[in-house]
């Protein structure tokens, strides 16, 4: 018999217009902007200062891990 599969966690269950809602009313603070439309406060603070620019669609992007050497050197 089949189960049906149950999310044990709580994680990037915002949604990208909340975010982008959040992120207009920062000026009244990180947490009354997070607490009012339902997104984590550190991942607004991180949003908002640019730290995470690849996530797009709550869906971060992971960037390709250069080799120590080059293609001459190996």
């Amino acid at each position: 018999m089949v189960q049906k599969y149950q999310r044990k966690t709580q994680r990037q269950l915002w949604d990208e217009d909340k975010m982008q809602q959040a992120i207009e009313e920062v000026r009244h603070g990180y947490k009354t902007a997070a607490r009012n439309f339902g997104v984590p406060l550190m991942s607004l603070k991180r949003r908002c200062i640019g730290t995470n620019k690849l996530a797009v669609n709550n869906v971060k992007k992971l960037e390709s891990k250069t080799g120590v050497f080059t293609k001459e050197q190996e």
